[in-house]
């Protein structure tokens, strides 16, 4: 079975800043992250760390987190990156758990 990786802003946030991004794709090859993690990441461009590795990263998929409903027991708790990347998980274990 094949392994899907979904990220939240913390951990790629911190790598970014010690230059070491790439380790996710040596570890895992292919990551996804929520739309709300790719533009949690963009300000750390405004403290002087380089993004362009981040923004040309074919290996980091970008996806939509259509169903929010499914984690709102926890927005009290968490912010909307951690919300979408754990609804994300869910939506794709449902998806290859059910097939």
């Amino acid at each position: 079975m094949q392994k899907i990786i979904v990220t939240d802003t913390t951990c790629i946030g911190y790598l970014i800043q010690i230059n070491c991004l790439n380790i996710l794709q040596i570890i895992y090859g292919e990551i996804i992250i929520p739309k709300a993690v790719y533009h949690e990441i963009l300000p750390l461009e405004n403290k002087g760390f380089d993004l362009t590795e981040f923004k040309k990263a074919s290996w980091i998929k970008i996806y939509s987190a259509n169903h929010l409903a499914n984690v709102e027991e926890f927005n009290h708790i968490l912010d909307i990156g951690e919300l979408e990347a754990i609804s994300i998980a869910l939506e794709f274990k449902r998806r290859f758990i059910n097939n």
